[in-house]
C-alpha cells in the first residue's frame, strides 16, 4: 500500500487514485470490495468475484479488466503516478479512454489536469470531498440516493 503523509496533513493513499485520473474510491467494483458485496455485483454482471477484484489502481489485487490497463501499464514504464504528469499529455490513447462509452470515463483527462495544477495529494481530497455525501461516505459514479444516509446525490456526471 502507498501511503503519503505529509507532517500535520491527513493521509493519502495513492492506491486508489487511477493512473488514468480517475478516483477508484468511486467505482462501483471498489465500493463491493470495500462493503464486502462483490459476490452480488459480480452475478449481477455475470462475471466471477476473482475476475471483478480490485482494490485500486496501484494495489497488489486486480480484477481481469484493471490488470490488462495499458494506461497503467505505460505509467508504470515511465514511472509517472498519473498521465497527467506525463509530457504528452494529452496522448491519444487517454483522450481514446476519455472518450469511451462508459460514462465515468469522461473523467479522465479532467482529473488529469486537476492532478497537474494542484498535485497528486490536493488533487485527491478534491476528488475524495466532490464524491463524498454531506454524511462523508464516499458514493459511486452511478448512485443516485447515499447508501449511508440517503440523501439524494448530484449527478456529477451528467448523464
Amino acid at each position: 500500500m502507498i501511503i503519503f503523509r505529509p507532517k500535520g496533513g491527513l493521509n493519502v493513499d495513492f492506491e486508489t487514485i487511477g493512473c488514468c485520473g480517475l478516483f477508484c474510491e468511486s467505482c462501483d467494483i471498489y465500493q463491493s470490495v470495500q462493503k464486502g458485496t462483490l459476490k452480488n455485483l459480480a452475478a449481477k454482471w455475470d462475471m466471477s468475484p476473482e475476475d471483478l477484484a480490485c482494490d485500486g489502481c496501484r494495489s497488489g489485487r486486480h480484477g481481469a479488466q484493471s490488470s490488462k490497463c495499458y494506461i497503467r501499464k505505460c505509467c508504470s514504464e515511465k514511472g509517472l503516478e498519473v498521465c497527467g504528469r506525463c509530457e504528452e499529455f494529452p496522448c491519444a490513447t487517454l483522450k481514446k479512454f476519455n472518450d469511451h462509452a462508459a460514462p465515468h470515463s469522461v473523467l479522465a483527462v479532467s482529473n488529469c489536469e486537476l492532478f497537474r495544477e494542484v498535485g497528486l495529494f490536493e488533487g485527491y481530497h478534491i476528488l475524495r470531498e466532490k464524491w463524498s455525501c454531506t454524511c462523508g461516505e464516499v458514493f459511486s459514479w452511478y448512485q443516485s440516493r447515499c447508501a449511508r444516509c440517503n440523501e439524494e446525490l448530484a449527478n456529477l456526471l451528467d448523464v
